[in-house]
């Protein structure tokens, strides 16, 4: 099911984060492309996420930290099972102690929870049902200069609310389906000095999925999904009558169909086939999907991916324009795997074309006419990977590295550009290990990535800037100690542990100085390091 607003509101050249917390999935799956036929608005890649099954057994946790405090408890019975969590933030706290480079007249303050409902029915029906509400205020005295004297008060709140509901049974020996429906609710209030921006987001979204085993080497999957999204933007400015509004109003209907087939012990392909039409572009999709693996031997095995993607414009571009098309892309992912005993290799080649990308000549532009589908592009990388958590006992680590070439000519470029969010070259590795003796585990996280390139928009032809090299390295601790009949966990986690001066990007002066330069804002981190000390109560 989709999720429409997974990231919380953010303020103006500060990161946000996700609004699940990891420990509800079982599984993350980051697909870079060629991903089936049964996943459909999504031009580049997708993440899946899998909700964890029943509750392995009734407890309680609470959990203090230095932003805020969580409680959770979780009820198991013989065929089912709930849990529930309550989350306080405020980072007030923190940022009196811990100063940084931006002015909060209000400090975030952040109330969520959420329940997960599992219920077994028959012999193999389960119900998964996941809803969460997410409430966040903050205000800030933000300037692009950084000089506080040009600074504009900006106010934000957030509330957010999120129902999924799946049931998956089995309607025979070789038939089984899966049904769900999913229903969002956005709302984010803006004040900019005394204007006032709100934004609103209904959205809903139901799938029906069958798949029939005709035998040991031939299955399909074959499907529909239906969606319906609002989005309700107006802006009133302060001290006038004047008020300007949009909405926009989207239908989404697709149905797939995906066939798998072993040829051979060591073989196995599978074509698929997605139609979608979307209401408001009155635009019909269709998009094959390929694919097909090769077991090389007992431990490795070599994949091939194709297939043509779509997604339409953001709401950016359609509140101005609904007579865009969908943005286009055609992915060929090449892909090789070894994994034998808890060790895993995997490089991953791929080359993307993409077509009709949305081109304006200026931003927020109300004239339609300067909105069109005429930009292009394309990409080209490799992604290697190695993890090992076999070789020395108790300790598990990966490296990861990323290599990506690209240009496109979108939005207001000029000519084919490197996009400001792509480093060519991007290095992660993670280690974790765990002190037996002093049943204490540690980890160490490094991240680097290549310098970006930041263009001012008041120069058509530049060539742009470039950033710093991003680098961080980040530790954490966690010591588990018994507590009561139970355990407590302690941990403590600090990012950018060497204090790297990193740079975001940059704004730039909106007239030129004597000489004819643009002056140039680097965007920082609101701080060097962030600090986490927080004490995990097991009951």
């Amino acid at each position: 099911m989709q999720v429409v607003s997974p990231y919380q509101a953010k303020m103006p050249d500060l990161p946000t984060r996700s609004r699940f917390s990891p420990i509800l999935f079982k599984g993350t799956v980051f697909s870079t492309g060629g991903y089936t036929a049964e996943f459909g608005e999504a031009l580049s890649s997708a993440i899946n996420l899998n909700t964890v099954g029943l509750a392995d057994k009734t407890q309680t946790g609470v959990t203090l930290m230095s932003v805020g405090m969580n409680g959770s408890h979780s009820q198991r019975w013989e065929r089912g099972s709930v849990a529930g969590t309550l989350q306080y933030l405020n980072m007030s706290p923190y940022y009196s102690v811990f100063k940084t480079n931006m002015d909060w007249e209000k400090a975030p303050v952040q109330v969520d929870g959420s329940v997960l409902f599992r219920q077994q029915f028959g012999k193999y029906g389960l119900l998964k049902v996941f809803g969460t509400f997410n409430i966040n205020k903050s205000m800030l005295n933000y300037s692009e200069t950084g000089n506080p004297e040009s600074a504009s008060p900006i106010a934000m709140q957030n509330r957010n609310y999120y129902l999924n509901a799946v049931y998956n049974d089995v309607l025979s020996k070789k038939w089984k389906y899966k049904a769900g429906f999913a229903a969002t609710y956005d709302h984010t209030g803006t004040g900019i000095d005394s204007d006032k921006l709100d934004e609103t987001v209904h959205a809903y979204h139901q799938r029906l999925t069958f798949t029939h085993d005709y035998n040991e080497n031939i299955s399909v999957k074959m499907g529909e999904e239906g969606s319906w999204y609002t989005f309700d933007q107006g802006y009133q400015l302060a001290g006038t009558e004047q008020n300007y509004a949009w909405n926009i109003r989207i239908g989404d209907y697709a149905v797939y169909a995906e066939p798998e087939v072993r040829l051979h012990k060591r073989f196995v392909f599978r074509t698929g086939l997605r139609s979608e039409y979307v209401s408001m572009l009155h635009e019909w999709s269709l998009m094959p999907r390929l694919s097909f693996a090769y077991k090389l031997g007992d431990y490795s095995q070599f994949s091939l991916a194709y297939g043509l993607f779509r997604q339409r414009p953001e709401n950016g571009f359609l509140i101005w324009n609904n007579d865009l098309h969908s943005e286009k892309a055609t992915h060929l992912i090449l892909n090789y795997q070894y994994e034998i005993e808890n060790r895993i290799f995997r490089v991953e080649l791929y080359k993307k074309w993409y077509n009709s990308l949305v081109k304006y000549a200026s931003e927020n532009n109300p004239d339609p006419a300067t909105y069109n589908n005429t930009g292009d592009g394309s990409a080209q990388g490799i992604d290697l990977f190695w993890r090992d958590s076999k070789t020395i006992r108790d300790l598990d680590y990966w490296v990861s590295y990323s290599f990506i070439q690209t240009k496109r000519n979108y939005k207001n470029y000029q000519k084919p550009l490197v996009p400001s969010f792509i480093s060519p070259h991007s290095v992660s590795v993670v280690m974790k290990y765990f002190f037996r003796r002093a049943n204490t585990y540690t980890g160490f996280t490094y991240m680097y990535a290549s310098p970006k390139t930041w263009y001012n928009p008041a120069l058509a032809a530049t060539k742009g800037d470039p950033t710093r090299a991003f680098n961080d390295l980040s530790m954490n601790i966690l010591v588990i100690r018994p507590f009561l009949k139970s355990y407590c966990g302690i941990l403590f986690n600090v990012s950018n542990v060497l204090g790297f001066n990193n740079v975001f990007g940059y704004h730039y002066s909106a007239e030129p100085d004597e000489m004819g330069s643009y002056e140039q804002y680097p965007i920082l981190p609101q701080s060097k390091r962030f600090f986490i000390l927080g004490v995990f109560i097991n009951l």
